[in-house]
């Protein structure tokens, strides 16, 4: 059984891809169409659970493929929200993903809203 074997059995593939790190699983999911954006009972989308995880490569497929970085869960948590609690509460060198993360999707939101300005 390869990694990528566990996640389409999993009520959420993307979300358990993201979760674990199986960048290729993810981009399997995302290849056969399953939807980036879906949303577990929590509400939490696969890139909250990347941000969550420290998963960067995931993070990055993700953000890549059209992963809506807006989106809250139930409690008003974005994946942003994630990956920064988890860069200040995890120490180095635990920490580190998180905080790479934490930029990564900070610095895709402010290209996105710099090409929003740009075409108004």
């Amino acid at each position: 059984m390869t990694e990528c074997d566990i996640c389409p059995v999993h009520k959420f593939p993307l979300i358990k891809a993201a979760s674990l790190g199986h960048h290729e699983c993810l981009i399997n999911g995302i290849n056969l169409g399953l939807n980036i954006n879906e949303k577990s009972d929590h509400g939490d989308t696969a890139l909250m659970f990347a941000a969550h995880h420290g998963n960067i490569k995931c993070a990055e497929i993700l953000l890549d493929n059209g992963a809506d970085i807006e989106t809250k869960n139930r409690f008003g948590q974005t994946a942003s929200t994630y990956a920064h609690q988890k860069s200040y509460i995890v120490t180095y060198p635990y920490g580190k993903p998180h905080k790479e993360c934490a930029y990564l999707i900070d610095n895709y939101c402010e290209k996105l809203i710099k090409f929003a300005g740009k075409n108004t």
